[in-house]
């Protein structure tokens, strides 16, 4: 059964199945002032590369839960990966239908990690890139569907793990 709470937000994530997060915190208060401060930082990250692209929002992402359930558990298990915004937003504009179209990722054991993921998006010539040198943001590859089509390479979508 779901614990009931009048914060809409709180309550996407217990409805999405993703109340293991609660678990890491001291109380659901601190749980939430935490993610909250995690959309921010997404959403900043959106208004300095898409000015006026729309917003991130903690109140979106009821909106699209409602809408795209899959899509806002696939959001929310990414947040709880701690990975960081710049990753989120590359996560976000996956799950609003941007493709993948070039990643790779470089790795020295105590000395180097990078991951790099360009990304195509419908009406835009130029591909956005998303860099990040924090080996926490590898945790975004389990999401990633991965495929072959007529043997080549894909990897199509972000998806939320089964966890249980």
């Amino acid at each position: 059964m779901t614990t009931q709470t009048n914060d809409a937000f709180e309550q996407v994530i217990r409805d999405a199945g993703e109340d293991w997060i609660f678990k890491y915190f001291a109380s659901s208060d601190e749980t939430m002032e935490t993610l909250r401060r995690t959309i921010k930082s997404v959403d900043d990250c959106a208004k300095r590369r898409f000015p006026d692209g729309p917003a991130i929002t903690d109140t979106v992402i009821v909106d699209e839960f409602q809408r795209n359930p899959q899509r806002i558990r696939a959001f929310v298990q990414a947040m709880g990966a701690a990975v960081s915004p710049e990753m989120l937003l590359m996560t976000w504009r996956i799950l609003q239908g941007s493709k993948v179209r070039e990643m790779s990722m470089s790795y020295e054991a105590e000395r180097e990690f990078c991951l790099r993921v360009k990304l195509a998006t419908s009406g835009r010539k130029t591909l956005e890139e998303y860099v990040s040198h924090d080996i926490s943001d590898a945790a975004l590859l389990r999401h990633f569907g991965k495929m072959k089509i007529n043997d080549k390479p894909l990897f199509d979508g972000f998806f939320a793990l089964r966890i249980k």
